[in-house]
């Protein structure tokens, strides 16, 4: 008998759908050369607009070949759209078997990592970022979804062919339901201003950082309709050091640089944050940081050192006047102008 459920492509077998939210069709899949299993994902293209961007990454994938780095989920990719029964065209790709526990579920959870924990994932990220930069490549979907826990406790980060075809899923599905948390997107991707470029990377890798050592987001702006102060002003998240005791204000200092909306007070290149991120290690200041931010305000709540300070309030008199001794009758009260008869 026929199983409706399986059926193969480009050699890989999908044996059955899965529930996964990955905003796309999750499968297990086999290959017969090596009794592997993998996990295949097929996200429907029925936007034309989506569909030429996807084609896009999928053959720039192909033409300069799998990228590689100890930190990067390996992804296959199949034929790249296949013209399916139901007339619609589909990208398939093919990744690495995870487990969804593994899942860094800092969206949907506030459990706070330690600050050792942060700086694991802070580092481990920029050295992806900058190794993905050196053949020119950006992540493009730096988010809590696509970030997986390793078996060593460190982490690994989806392949960007795969984060990006489900960014541009998303944006899709967000144009039609008007709904995306854009807690974790730069603010000139989130406003429309640009398309992103790596800088925007490391704000995303320092925002998920932010709310995995906090418990909470530094910026909220859950839907388009919400894109005011939260992103796209000069506003600025609460200071750490307010929300975890004892922090170091080093790696505070790094998170208000990663997370500045204003780029030329941001990391512009994951490396940038890398070397301060080993100058922390040597128990000293993070020198860019301090370089970039200098003068800046960083938090909400507090001034980073060096900052200009605000200017200190109005002083308000709030004494009761002085009592005034009484009058004679027909004579002008004390600091009253005297009467003067009309007519």
């Amino acid at each position: 008998m026929y199983d409706f459920n399986r059926f193969k492509v480009d050699g890989w077998v999908f044996e059955e759908k899965i529930p996964r939210d990955l905003l796309a069709e999750c499968y297990r899949v086999t290959r017969p050369e090596d009794q592997r299993t993998y996990l295949g994902l097929i996200l429907p293209q029925d936007d034309t607009s989506t569909r030429t961007k996807a084609d896009r990454l999928v053959d720039r994938f192909r033409h300069e070949g799998t990228l590689q780095h100890h930190r990067l989920l390996p992804v296959h990719a199949c034929d790249r759209f296949l013209y399916m029964v139901d007339r619609s065209h589909r990208v398939y790709v093919i990744t690495e078997w995870f487990e969804p526990e593994h899942l860094l579920e800092a969206r949907e959870t506030d459990r706070r990592e330690s600050p050792a924990t942060v700086l694991r994932l802070l580092g481990e990220g920029a050295d992806l970022l900058t190794g993905l930069a050196r053949v020119n490549w950006r992540h493009g979907n730096v988010d809590p979804d696509t970030i997986l826990w390793a078996g060593d406790g460190g982490f690994l980060f989806v392949h960007p062919l795969l984060a990006q075809l489900l960014a541009l899923h998303q944006a899709m599905r967000s144009t039609n339901t008007g709904c995306w948390d854009f807690t974790f997107v730069a603010p000139e991707e989130a406003g429309g201003r640009s398309n992103g470029t790596i800088a925007s990377d490391v704000f995303a890798l320092c925002a998920i950082a932010y709310h995995c050592l906090t418990g909470t987001k530094p910026y909220d702006a859950s839907s388009l309709f919400l894109l005011d102060d939260s992103l796209l002003t000069n506003a600025h998240p609460r200071d750490p050091r307010s929300l975890v005791s004892d922090l170091d204000p080093r790696l505070a200092l790094v998170l208000g640089c990663g997370l500045a909306i204003d780029c030329a007070h941001r990391y512009a290149h994951p490396q940038q944050l890398a070397m301060d991120l080993k100058t922390l290690a040597g128990d000293q200041s993070p020198p860019y940081a301090e370089r970039v931010t200098a003068g800046q305000t960083l938090w909400a709540d507090t001034q980073v050192p060096g900052a200009a300070p605000l200017p200190p309030p109005p002083q308000l008199d709030l004494q009761p006047p002085a009592p005034q001794p009484p009058t004679a009758p027909g004579q002008p009260a004390t600091g009253s102008p005297p009467h003067r008869p009309t007519g």
